[in-house]
């Protein structure tokens, strides 16, 4: 919720990035304690613009606002030929201590709900809500982000030329050990042998350069913003990078999983052929284990925290999805 910009203490560095692209900030859309991480919108001149800021000791967090300003850029470029809508990056940058980022602010709304406003014991379900005001217009989106990451996909590695190592990493992983297998197959009491060996047989499949294209990596709702024309724009691009081509899909797909209505959509205008269908089956699984993984990673078993993950991904529908995978595309998706 915005506050009063005049209930925070901005450091005099702070201060001097506002000083230097002439922002003259009205209100705080999000703020940590002793700020380490800011969001205010204000003014540059009449232009309405949000200002983002972290401080250089939370490593991935500062580098990631650089990404996305770099990532950003690109995008903007790129909308010009492609017509991709994306948030206008004005200006961004680093200093000794803090890295900071300026884009234009767009009135509208997100497509999902505030994942602050939910309590769910998984964390990743926090983002799995719908905004209610765009929860039954699934015809009306669906297509428009499909569109908008399919033209997104004809983004050359050679034009994102950044000197930042983190822009090819994908967030999901692309391999898995027999450890980790063995650990979630325990986790989940699921026998996960069947999709290891489907996983691998396809993997080559699945990472060709043919099936490798530009993608957002948090196809999350609540990184899908809706202009007050019903436009449909990408925002957050912490994860950008170059990934399988359905893997936005895919991700959109799991997260919608309150929302059959919203999937059905998705499959019927996306998943034309058996390539894409066996590419959305490789890509749940990967997704599944990888989120899946990272609950369990390095927690101890016998914790009470263990214990209660252990059972609510037992009963998540991803397991069910998961269990089915390998299986065949009309199994996953019936």
């Amino acid at each position: 919720m915005a506050k009063d910009i005049n209930s925070l203490k901005l450091n005099k560095e702070v201060r001097s990035i506002f000083s230097k692209v002439n922002f003259l900030p009205e209100e705080i859309i999000f703020a940590e304690p002793r700020s380490p991480r800011l969001i205010i919108k204000g003014k540059i001149g009449r232009e309405e613009v949000v200002f983002k800021s972290c401080e250089n000791s939370r490593k991935i967090k500062s580098g990631n606002i650089i990404k996305e300003g770099r990532v950003g850029k690109v995008i903007n470029q790129f909308h010009k030929r492609e017509k991709v809508p994306s948030f206008e990056i004005i200006d961004f940058g680093k200093t000794k201590n803090i890295s900071w980022l300026v884009r234009k602010y767009y009135h509208g709304g997100v497509l999902g709900a505030n994942s602050n406003n939910f309590s769910d014991r998984l964390y990743i379900d926090r983002f799995t809500h719908l905004n209610k005001k765009y929860a039954n217009q699934q015809k009306i989106f669906v297509k428009k982000i499909i569109d908008n990451l399919a033209a997104l996909r004809h983004i050359d590695k050679k034009q994102v030329k950044f000197s930042s190592n983190n822009i090819t990493i994908m967030r999901f992983a692309d391999n898995f050990t027999n450890y980790q297998i063995s650990k979630l197959s325990d986790c989940l009491e699921l026998n996960l042998e069947i999709q290891q060996k489907f996983f691998q047989q396809n993997r080559k499949l699945l990472f060709s350069s043919e099936n490798t294209a530009a993608a957002i990596g948090d196809m999350a709702p609540t990184n899908i913003f809706i202009d007050k024309n019903n436009k449909v724009i990408f925002f957050d691009l912490e994860w950008f990078c170059f990934d399988n081509y359905l893997v936005d899909i895919t991700f959109f797909w799991l997260l919608l999983w309150r929302y059959p209505d919203w999937q059905k959509e998705i499959e019927n205008v996306a998943i034309k052929t058996r390539k894409d269908e066996l590419n959305f089956q490789l890509n749940v699984i990967r997704i599944v284990l990888t989120l899946f993984g990272l609950i369990f990673a390095g927690k101890n078993n016998q914790s009470n925290y263990f214990r209660q993950a252990e059972k609510l991904c037992q009963e998540h529908p991803w397991r069910k999805y998961l269990t089915v995978a390998a299986e065949s595309y009309d199994a996953l998706v019936k």
